[in-house]
């Protein structure tokens, strides 16, 4: 109920105007934005009185204080912003979230892996590759330590499926549980903003559609 609360604690277009100058789009907490299996469900919005509700539920009446560790060196200064925003918008749900900043070498140090709420980014993944990287049991970056055997048995399913409808069949199902019981908060997609200038060629695409940073620099030359 409290993972449930925070999210809806979220007002995502507000943290994308304040921490990435409008920059991104709000997510969903599902983080297969591309996957031909992910399901289109409603956007989550902010609600107050429901995140209070479920607060309640587990215990929680206007008496609940979180550490949220994050790093400005490690993640950049844009994300401590957010974390400084979420902590604001929790006040109205009777949230008191205290922020830990903190250096690369501590943030990604021994405790990086068991941190109780703590804030990091991801490229975007197809969501059966994010998953075996982050979510599942003994994944090398599983930040959540989430558990669910319903879960577990359909992405497990769906990593042997072969036909391509069957396993997006199977993703849609294991995204929506992840929706809505999931241990993350995934509540942007930012921008990749790049520049290009008329008098560079030969720039070559990187193959999966990566942003400039990616791209093949080796035949690049001034016009």
């Amino acid at each position: 109920r409290v993972r449930q609360a925070f999210r809806l604690i979220v007002n995502r277009q507000q943290m994308i105007d304040h921490a990435y100058n409008g920059f991104g789009t709000p997510a969903n907490d599902m983080y297969g934005r591309f996957d031909p299996g992910t399901p289109d469900l409603p956007q989550r919005e902010q609600d107050i009185e429901q995140a209070r509700s479920l607060l309640k539920q587990a215990g929680y009446d206007n008496n609940l204080t979180v550490e949220l560790v994050t790093s400005g060196e490690a993640l950049g200064a844009d994300e401590v912003a957010a974390a400084q925003v979420f902590a604001e918008q929790a006040k109205e749900a009777g949230v008191t979230v205290t922020i830990k900043k903190t250096d690369s070498a501590t943030f990604y140090g021994k405790d990086y892996l068991s941190w109780p709420f703590a804030q990091d980014f991801w490229l975007t993944r197809g969501y059966l590759s994010q998953a075996g990287q982050g979510t599942m049991p003994g994944a090398p970056y599983n930040e959540t330590h989430w558990k669910h055997d319903e879960w577990l048995a359909i992405v497990n399913e769906a990593f042997k499926t072969v036909d391509d409808a069957k396993r997006n069949e199977l993703i849609a199902k294991a995204q929506e549980i992840e929706h809505n019981e999931g241990g993350l908060i995934i509540w942007a997609w930012r921008n990749q903003v790049d520049a290009y200038s008329t008098k560079i060629t030969g720039l070559k695409k990187d193959p999966l559609g990566f942003w400039l940073g990616r791209c093949d620099f080796s035949k690049v030359s001034f016009v």
